[in-house]
């Protein structure tokens, strides 16, 4: 049964789903980096279940390094293609829209962090400047390119990390 990736990577990314309409239609924008974060964390355990499942059902207890990674790295890839889906259809659903008010507000915030800490003073015609620039760059390439490097790195680490410590071989005595 080589499903496990496939349905433990739909679950991953029902979840992340989920919780992403959740905060968005809830209006709790700064929740966003938590899920983030959550998402991450969430994603190693889920590559060692993966390749765990794997490894007892499939692979008769015995699994070489080589094809646990190969099972870590094909639930990556099956998250990352539900989540660049997921990603495509809500930014052209709202999420620009979100951006586009958001972010004038977060430039603001943390120009006054930043005058606060006297780091540096802004003033109107900078600020203006700076928020019709991050403006232009708000591009599905750039939100899909977010989603894809971030999960790629962190799921080729940990599925080789975890490869390389739940690989075993028959002993022959």
């Amino acid at each position: 049964m080589k499903k496990y990736p496939l349905i433990l990577s739909i679950i991953f990314s029902g979840l992340y789903i989920s919780f992403t309409l959740f905060f968005y239609f809830t209006e709790r924008y700064g929740a966003f980096n938590f899920i983030y974060l959550m998402a991450i964390g969430a994603l190693i355990p889920l590559v060692v279940l993966t390749i765990k499942l794997q490894r007892d059902t499939v692979y008769g207890g015995i699994i070489s390094g080589r094809n646990a990674a190969r099972e870590g790295m094909r639930f990556v890839v099956y998250s990352i293609f539900f989540l660049l889906l997921f990603q495509t259809v809500f930014y052209f659903n709202g999420w620009r829209e979100f951006k586009s008010e958001a972010l004038p507000q977060d430039i603001r915030e943390q120009a006054m962090r930043l005058d606060q800490m006297n780091k540096r003073k802004f003033n109107e015609t900078e600020l203006q400047k700076k928020i019709q620039e991050e403006l232009k760059n708000i591009t599905l390439f750039k939100e899909l390119s977010f989603v894809f490097y971030r999960y790629i790195f962190v799921g080729i680490f940990a599925s080789f990390i975890s490869a390389t410590f739940m690989k075993t071989t028959k002993y022959v005595s």
